[in-house]
């Protein structure tokens, strides 16, 4: 297990990751979690983009990458995991799957 599934079972993802959802997105201002290529609902906690941003710059520490408006691309693959984002026209975009 990487830092990276440490960090997100400390974050507040932690409580979906606990109940075995592996697939988290975020757009458009709204988190989704599932089950990856089954299904993604919208969660029912709704946490502020700052709070999600703060979680991508803590992937990012584990890494020699940044991210903010003048390096908007990320990926991470910290097998199993894969975290894509992007903070394109000031609108962040998330996609994490386990």
């Amino acid at each position: 297990m990487g830092n990276s599934m440490q960090i997100l079972k400390e974050s507040l993802l932690k409580e979906y990751i606990d109940e075995g959802f592996n697939w988290f997105k975020y757009s458009n201002g709204i988190l989704y979690i599932g089950h990856v290529n089954v299904f993604l609902n919208k969660s029912k906690m709704q946490p502020t983009r700052e709070e999600l941003m703060k979680l991508v710059c803590r992937l990012t520490g584990s890494t020699d990458k940044e991210f903010n408006q003048l390096n908007p691309l990320l990926r991470i693959i910290d097998k199993p995991i894969c975290i894509i984002a992007n903070l394109l026209h000031d609108d962040l975009n998330i996609e994490i799957t386990l």
